[in-house]
């Protein structure tokens, strides 16, 4: 994914992301399940990557298993959906 905005530690664009330490996203995303909040432990920058952002996202254990919808929203601004 992409579109998390800045990092902290800060850190230049255009070269790979360093894994030590991680560049977590500065803004709070959220991560919603079919319209279930889910846990957000990680977002930001993907390690040996270029301008690529990861999160890592603790599925509620009341949603159905099978085809969901995921949206990833951050400062109010939304960002991407996916049906997974």
């Amino acid at each position: 994914m992409n579109g998390l905005g800045d990092v902290n530690p800060p850190f230049s664009e255009g070269v790979p992301a360093p894994s030590d330490p991680l560049r977590s996203a500065v803004g709070a995303p959220i991560a919603v399940v079919d319209g279930e909040q889910a846990t957000v432990g990680f977002a930001g920058l993907s390690p040996t990557l270029i301008g690529v952002y990861a999160m890592t996202v603790t599925i509620p254990a009341d949603i159905a298993t099978g085809g969901v919808y995921l949206d990833i929203s951050i400062r109010d601004d939304y960002n991407h959906e996916a049906k997974t």
